[in-house]
């Protein structure tokens, strides 16, 4: 009877440990992004240690250490632009994927506790931390104005210095060789967006412009005190 009773389990066991196996044995054709997840593991093992990193800054920092040892939460302390910018430069080693989970914490706890203003802000600001730095356009050097089927005459150029972090530029009009120079003013770029104006006259002109992704177009629009045209730029 005994013997009867193992003979039998093993008839009830056998295929069913056959067909769990069958299961992580069958092939899988997987989809990209299926593959492009599963990166994502891979990326996770960096961020452990950058996040041991992170978590060091943010130990060193006077206002978040004061918290995390006890302090009264109800006690106003400020952050400085100093120590914005070390928590900044703890966030650039990890992953994008990484940050991005971040980001949507601090904003979520932004949302849930709105009701405060100092808390909604605090949140919403370490939110920003998380966000990918924005590279600007370089628009140093020249760039001339591209040919369309309207346009008659010279084309012109843009012609741009850098110092520091600002810009200095002109419009160039060359006939024969005689170049007309027009000044340009209040040159602001912010990541691929680019706005300035010149005067011709008594007449303000004002350019904006957004770069491609290649950053060796610029194209927007130009507008004068009555008229707006498209207009596009090609670096030299």
């Amino acid at each position: 009877m005994k013997k009867l009773k193992v003979l039998v389990l093993l008839v009830i066991i056998i295929p069913l440990l056959l067909s769990t196996a069958s299961v992580f044995a069958k092939p899988y054709k997987l989809s990209e992004r299926t593959v492009r997840e599963l990166k994502v593991f891979r990326a996770l093992q960096g961020d452990m240690a950058d996040m041991q990193k992170l978590g060091n800054i943010l130990i060193s920092i006077a206002p978040f250490r004061s918290l995390l040892d006890g302090a009264d939460p109800a006690d106003a302390f400020e952050i400085s632009q100093e120590s914005w910018a070390l928590f900044d430069k703890a966030l650039q080693g990890l992953s994008v994927h990484y940050r991005s989970q971040l980001r949507q914490f601090c904003e979520l706890e932004a949302l849930s506790q709105h009701k405060s203003r100092d808390d909604f802000q605090f949140w919403r600001n370490l939110a920003k931390q998380f966000y990918p730095s924005k590279i600007d356009v370089d628009l140093a050097g020249n760039w001339k104005k591209r040919k369309t089927p309207q346009h008659r005459g010279v084309l012109p150029e843009l012609q741009f210095s850098k110092s520091g972090s600002s810009y200095s530029g002109s419009l160039v009009i060359k006939l024969d060789e005689e170049e007309i120079k027009r000044p340009l003013q209040d040159i602001i770029v912010s990541g691929r967006s680019v706005s300035f104006y010149m005067m011709n006259g008594s007449s303000k002109i004002t350019y904006l412009l957004r770069s491609a992704k290649d950053m060796t177009t610029l194209s927007g629009r130009v507008s004068g005190q009555k008229d707006k045209a498209d207009i596009k730029f090609d670096k030299l």
